[in-house]
């Protein structure tokens, strides 16, 4: 069988793939649309949007799993995304007041 020192590894990599934001991973739709002047204006948000997904995804799996540590680190995790993201539609919520 494969030892649990490369199956933490895979595990461990496969978080980072999944919950980092990486342009490679977007659609082919969003890909062909970083080309035009809107560009970064697509892919960013795509890339926010698979991100956001998957660390929700990540955290319940963790907080389903029945282990208290992985609880633990799922809770972190939604109450880190949920700050993020509360956080950010603060300040966009800031800056239209300022532009207007």
């Amino acid at each position: 069988g494969t030892r649990p020192d490369i199956e933490l590894a895979k595990q461990a990599a496969s978080i980072v793939r999944n919950t980092v934001p990486n342009y490679a991973y977007v659609s082919d739709f969003v890909k062909g649309s970083r080309r035009s002047p809107l560009g970064n204006f697509v892919a960013f948000p795509a890339e926010t949007l698979r991100t956001t997904f998957n660390v929700m995804n990540i955290s319940t799996k963790e907080i389903l799993s029945g282990d208290p540590i992985l609880r633990e680190m799922g809770y972190r995790g939604l109450i880190g995304l949920f700050t993020t993201q509360g956080a950010k539609g603060w300040a966009i919520m800031k800056s239209l007041i300022l532009i207007y």
